[in-house]
């Protein structure tokens, strides 16, 4: 639970292989995501980050006993890769538990207000391990659809940092709200928000081939 009242459980996503997946698994995926949504509370948050950071690669664990063996593990030795990291969070907001107007400080809270805010976050509990239960005995023709893990409590704070550090782990940047941009460190980081769907397109096909990596072949 945040300061501000907000209460949130964080997973980390794992994906099966993208092409291994044919346009009926899209499908199927998309069913399953549209079966565990409808079933979150109203008023309830669900956000999905995909992360994308560049990464040199470490071969260390490489197996290095013949010749063919120490070969690839120093030929790619800190090659350069884009890493793919997939998180989950699903956010119950406070309603009215925080009331901005409230102006005497010395007034006594009621403590009906804060047991019901107990009530709605034991009931989120519950369909949040409901959801995460149905996602990881997802099944498509590929395989396992998905697999869930949960963030603790020193995972959640790590990520908190990791990610307002402008995904930075070597380091701990100022960070500057400005009235245009927020600049982390040396780097400035931009956002981009679609509001509603009346900027998106009618509609979106299941499944854009890749021209570097697909064939009529397969």
């Amino acid at each position: 639970v945040g300061t501000n009242g907000v209460f949130a459980m964080g997973f980390k996503l794992e994906l099966i292989e993208k092409y291994a997946m044919g346009e009926e698994d899209y499908e199927a995926v998309d069913q399953l995501w549209n079966q565990t949504l409808k079933d979150m509370p109203s008023g309830s948050v669900f956000l999905k980050q995909d992360i994308f950071t560049e990464q040199k690669l470490d071969t260390d664990a490489y197996p290095g006993e013949n010749y063919l063996q120490k070969a690839t593990k120093e030929y790619f030795r800190g090659k350069p890769l884009l890493n793919h990291q997939c998180f989950v969070f699903l956010v119950l907001p406070p309603g009215n538990i925080l009331n901005t107007n409230i102006t005497n400080p010395f007034k006594r809270l009621n403590r009906k207000v804060f047991e019901s805010l107990d009530d709605r976050i034991n009931q989120f509990i519950t369909t949040v391990e409901q959801i995460v239960s149905f996602l990881n005995t997802g099944k498509i023709n590929a395989g396992k659809a998905f697999t869930l893990s949960p963030f603790s409590k020193e995972q959640m704070l790590e990520y908190y940092d990791f990610y307002f550090n402008n995904f930075q782990n070597d380091c701990t940047a100022d960070r500057i709200l400005k009235d245009d941009y927020l600049q982390i460190g040396n780097k400035k980081l931009a956002a981009l928000s679609t509001k509603d769907e009346e900027k998106m397109p009618e509609s979106f096909k299941d499944l854009y081939v890749d021209k570097n990596f697909s064939t009529p072949k397969y």
